[in-house]
């Protein structure tokens, strides 16, 4: 007998943690924290839509539903580090990880 049946997949998530590679290695200390104020501020959306934006290129994504309503736990978080800025990734798609290590030109993207 053939009926159909409801599947719900799971949803896996990474939170992970990276830095800036290249030049903005250089960036200073006064530098990081006016990126982290107007992130915190004016910018959050635009920074956090945009990054989920990259990490879930090439998905298949619904198209009734907006990017951030697929993704809601997703969060970005920037921090000030001794070696310069910190970007905590939180509820990513695991899509954007190879063995939980985030794809160079992802990484590269985002930054």
């Amino acid at each position: 007998m053939n009926r159909p049946s409801a599947i719900n997949k799971a949803m896996p998530f990474v939170n992970a943690s990276m830095y800036p590679r290249d030049h903005l290695t250089l960036m200073s200390q006064d530098e990081v924290s006016r990126l982290i104020q107007r992130a915190n501020s004016t910018l959050y959306p635009v920074i956090r839509s945009c990054t989920l934006a990259i990490l879930t290129d090439g998905l298949a994504i619904e198209a009734n539903t907006s990017l951030v309503a697929q993704y809601p736990d997703f969060d970005i978080v920037l921090e000030r580090h001794p070696i310069g800025l910190k970007v905590i990734l939180r509820g990513a798609p695991t899509q954007a990880f190879v063995d939980g290590i985030l794809i160079k030109t992802i990484h590269s993207q985002i930054f």
